[in-house]
């Protein structure tokens, strides 16, 4: 008898030191990801998605990486005058108790160099790093940009064809980054 409860003293102990060196990560969460489906010509894809940070502490998004594509980066859509261009930037902050969300035309993740042609429906793992050290899992669901879909009060799936209000793209292949020289 005293054995067994020695066991579970022990595997209780080390469940808390397990559950207290997780902490940080779980108050980090991601949510509603997607990717929006590139051309067929395209190596590279625009995701977005939505960070919450339920912790009493900052914490900033310093890497992203995937094992679908051959870089990562965390872009930041400028908008000056007529022009528009995307800046790589290094880190992202997540106040403490607050979300901060990459939308389009906002922040984004830039995925280049993707392994495959991806299709939609298809989904996207990528890594998010952080500076306390955690890091999350995400998957990314790759959205066809001309299909709009959202769920009403009562459940219902709506689904939109926006194929007509939607702009030019914007070919990623095409752009520069601040630094970059050509």
């Amino acid at each position: 008898m005293h054995k067994h409860i020695g066991i579970f003293s022990s595997v209780c102990c080390l469940t808390l030191t397990v559950f207290s060196f997780d902490c940080a990560a779980e108050g980090l969460t991601v949510k509603n990801g997607w990717v929006r489906m590139p051309p067929p010509v395209s190596d590279s894809a625009a995701a977005y998605l939505e960070l919450h940070n339920e912790t009493s502490a900052d914490v900033y998004l310093t890497a992203i990486t995937s094992d679908d594509a051959d870089m990562v980066m965390l872009h930041q859509t400028q908008h000056d005058q007529h022009l528009t261009s995307m800046v790589e930037i290094s880190n992202m902050l997540i106040p403490a108790n607050s979300d901060v969300n990459l939308l389009p035309g906002k922040h984004h993740i830039m995925l280049s160099g993707l392994h495959r042609t991806f299709s939609a429906n298809e989904q996207i793992f990528i890594q998010l790093h952080f500076s306390d050290g955690s890091t999350q899992q995400a998957m990314l669901e790759v959205r066809d940009p001309r299909i709009q879909t959202s769920v009403d009060d009562s459940g219902t799936l709506k689904v939109r064809d926006v194929t007509s209000t939607l702009p030019a793209m914007h070919d990623h292949m095409q752009h520069m980054h601040m630094g970059d020289s050509r």
